[in-house]
């Protein structure tokens, strides 16, 4: 975090032990840090250590067994690089600026670059945001945001939602407003989907470029062991090379101060156009999309049977209370973690319940497998658009262009744009950097070294 990494070596009794990225030192010298040790150390950000950040991804890449615990420090340990490499630009204005930056390892960064770095409040917030952003997840993620929703649900509340709810009714609130007034509110304001990426503090949390995406993309590769070619040395890059600027239309926005990380930038939404396609979406995880809507809508037919209702109730399962509460019951839903949702697997498996056990039991025997890969066509949201990218491929290879087809989808303006700088108070959009003349007509190209051959 903030100030000198060897110092706060010294001095810190607050070191998390990262497999992947090594220490993330906390200096209790500061009141920051102090307070941020205090969240983790409550009860319902401990209970992402037992929600695997990767869901049923696991059912095919068996070292896939990452938290969202480590996943929540590692985005606000990033966010505090990002805001400081931010800070340290502030005065680049032209690529020739550049120079080094980029190829600072990161304990360079931090402890030679910004020595006594202190982060103002809405920093501080940003910062804060970023290590509870996932604390309202359960297990298995995504997939049962979606599939409980098959029950269905009144009212229905993403994990975002819950989040929120879970800072307001526990202690972490109190500790965010004894820290300083109102921070709870400020912290809240970052996340909340309705204020999302309104402004530069919500872009870098949740925008195309942000501590979130960055950490798991990272992290996603290197447990599960499938490489998409996005090193944490390339990470580091890429944040070394992020400052803000003001835009036109009003706000600030992120802009990327060189070549260098533009086409690290580039690299960053291929690598993550291939984790979707290869580990996010597997066949195996397709399948889990299919198979759980059906299953939790069976719970809650089971829970409603004469026959049924008793042994599914005496399961005393949280998975099972939440469904039964049409998902209202709070202190249920800080128990749907992978040990809940593993023992409601073993348990409904052995009630003999027509359908349901058997899926149950289809689920937890890795013998049976099960398929679902038409699963795809439903997810058309990350599904690419076959014929856009036909009709915009033929018309780049017409102007002797090349087109990277793979993370087109991955780039959305709507999200808060990346800008590029081009020079003092000059900068274009991400997305209109993709486009190059050739005889006064668009050619997208995503490859940006192509500009400069």
């Amino acid at each position: 975090m903030s100030g000198n990494a060897a110092n706060n070596y010294q001095k810190s009794a607050g070191l998390v032990k990262s497999p992947l990225g090594g220490y993330v030192q906390f200096n209790t010298d500061s009141k920051f840090e102090n307070m941020l040790l205090k969240i983790i150390g409550q009860r319902e950000f401990q209970r992402m250590r037992n929600i695997g950040q990767l869901g049923s991804v696991g059912n095919l890449y068996a070292g896939a067994r990452n938290s969202r615990f480590e996943h929540c420090i590692g985005t606000g340990d990033l966010m505090g690089h990002m805001l400081l490499s931010a800070d340290i630009n502030k005065s680049i204005s032209a690529s020739e600026d550049f120079g080094w930056i980029a190829h600072c390892d990161r304990h360079y960064f931090k402890s030679q670059m910004s020595p006594d770095k202190e982060f103002d409040i809405e920093q501080q917030a940003t910062i804060t945001a970023a290590f509870l952003h996932d604390i309202g997840h359960t297990y298995p993620g995504h997939l049962f945001e979606n599939a409980i929703q098959a029950v269905p649900i009144e009212n229905y509340k993403n994990h975002e939602k819950w989040g929120i709810e879970i800072i307001r009714r526990s202690e972490i609130y109190n500790i965010l407003n004894s820290y300083s007034a109102g921070f709870a509110e400020r912290v809240i304001k970052i996340l909340s989907e309705d204020n999302l990426k309104n402004d530069v503090h919500q872009n870098i949390l949740g925008g195309n470029l942000n501590a979130d995406t960055l950490d798991y993309i990272w992290r996603d590769q290197e447990i599960t062991g499938f490489n998409a070619m996005f090193s944490q040395q390339l990470m580091i890059e890429l944040i070394n090379g992020i400052r803000f600027i003001k835009i036109p239309t009003g706000g600030t926005g992120i802009a990327l101060i060189d070549t260098i990380p533009e086409m690290l930038f580039t690299q960053m939404l291929s690598a993550r156009a291939e984790l979707y396609q290869n580990v996010y979406y597997n066949s195996q995880h397709a399948a889990a999309w299919a198979f759980m809507p059906k299953f939790f809508k069976g719970i809650r037919a089971a829970l409603d049977h004469p026959k049924y209702k008793s042994d599914i109730k005496n399961t005393n399962n949280p998975f099972v209370k939440f469904i039964e509460s049409l998902g209202t019951d709070y202190d249920a839903y800080l128990k749907l973690d992978n040990y809940g949702f593993f023992q409601m697997m073993h348990s409904i498996s052995s009630l003999g319940i027509p359908g349901l056990s058997d899926l149950a039991e289809r689920y937890t025997d890795p013998t049976a497998g099960f398929t679902g890969e038409e699963i795809y066509s439903g997810r058309s949201e990350y599904a690419p658009n076959k014929s856009y990218i036909s009709a915009q491929k033929q018309e780049v290879e017409s102007q002797g262009g090349i087109l990277d087809e793979t993370i087109i989808p991955w780039y959305k303006p709507s999200k808060g744009e990346v800008y590029c700088i081009r020079g003092p108070n000059k900068f274009i959009k991400f997305s209109e950097q993709y486009k190059a003349t050739a005889n006064n007509k668009s050619v997208i190209i995503s490859k940006f070294f192509m500009n400069e051959m």
